[in-house]
């Protein structure tokens, strides 16, 4: 089973997070990245299997198989270099 990563808990990112379970058997959600004012909706949303977490330097530090962004432009600038260089899949959304 692959693990997956989410960057971004915006309009995509929540419908990802809420869909999750009935669409992805081989993959598990295993970490999300967003905000600090999203802590909260985070954790709920994803359950206690998830590393819910708004510090990118913690998100990086263990990075799952593949990487789903939904955060935008900057969010892919800022993280999808070290993502990459990790030999990460990126997929940009």
């Amino acid at each position: 089973m692959k693990t997956v990563g989410l960057i971004g808990f915006g309009a995509i990112g929540r419908y990802i997070v809420k869909h999750w379970a009935s669409a992805a058997s081989d993959y598990r959600l295993t970490h999300v990245l967003g905000r600090t004012a999203q802590l909260d909706d985070m954790r709920k949303a994803c359950g206690a299997g998830t590393m819910v977490t708004d510090r990118p330097d913690e998100f990086l530090d263990d990075l799952p198989d593949i990487v789903i962004e939904a955060a935008g432009h900057t969010a892919v600038k800022m993280h999808g270099p070290a993502i990459l260089a990790a030999g990460r899949e990126l997929y940009l959304l």
